[in-house]
């Protein structure tokens, strides 16, 4: 029985189960002496029944089980929550190992085309096929990384060491390995402020890798081939934000 916000049960007991006939004698005992206490905390009512039973009576009450249903919706929440988290991780390995077959079949195809053609190709087409490569790699790197942080996390052992950094110099390695492009055909534009001259500012350098790897590689991945993707870095006072603008879907 749910009252508001606490839960009852609803308990009947045979009146003479409670008195016993060594303990309490007929000559002795009041008219009370038959009738049972109800538990602490409960509501009681007795009730009389015909002497055909074999008791003089039962003792109807409610028993606060509050308690025990609040534990129990804790533990069908945290059952949800798992049976979620599990098939939140089987549709990310899902997800992984279908992105890994493309940068594979970059690779394998780029791979086949040099060693078949490479005698007769331009110089200019081999550059882009191991352009492709170092890219199709890149990818299956970060895909790779993404599992192993997801895995820390989920073991508590996902660790934050931060150390000063030069985030001109890193972001600009970064961008040049996602993007290898050079010149014209560069899709990532890398754009960053510092009021006060300085881009040294305290930060994880593995932890921010991952990060930007994340936001850039979505950013490319789902713009037009020709659109740019900038990546805008504005320093001050030790304070860091970093904004991906790309011109893609949503």
């Amino acid at each position: 029985v749910q009252q508001g916000q606490r839960w009852f049960e609803l308990k009947l007991e045979p009146l003479q189960s409670q008195v016993s006939s060594s303990s309490v004698s007929p000559s002795h005992a009041g008219p009370e002496a038959s009738v049972p206490q109800a538990p602490e905390g409960t509501r009681s009512s007795p009730t009389p029944c015909p002497r055909d039973h074999g008791a003089d009576g039962f003792l109807l009450y409610l028993e606060d089980i509050t308690p025990f249903k609040q534990v129990e919706a804790e533990v069908r929440r945290a059952l949800a929550e798992a049976v979620e988290l599990s098939e939140l991780k089987t549709r990310f390995v899902s997800m992984v190992s279908h992105e890994l077959r493309t940068p594979l079949t970059i690779v394998r195809t780029s791979v086949e085309l040099l060693k078949n053609y490479g005698a007769v190709v331009s110089a200019e087409k081999k550059a882009d096929y191991l352009r492709r490569i170092q890219v199709a790699i890149a990818n299956m790197n970060h895909l790779i990384e993404d599992v192993l942080v997801l895995g820390r996390v989920e073991a508590g052992r996902l660790e934050f060491h931060p150390h000063p950094i030069n985030l001109e110099q890193f972001c600009r390695t970064l961008c040049d390995q996602l993007d290898p492009n050079i010149g014209k055909l560069k899709r990532l534009k890398l754009n960053i402020s510092s009021p006060d001259g300085h881009t040294e500012c305290n930060l994880d350098p593995n932890l921010l890798r991952l990060i930007l790897t994340n936001l850039l590689s979505n950013a490319l991945k789902y713009s037009p081939a020709s659109a740019p993707v900038d990546l805008k870095v504005m320093a001050h006072h030790g304070c860091v934000v970093f904004e991906v603008c790309d011109r893609g879907i949503g």
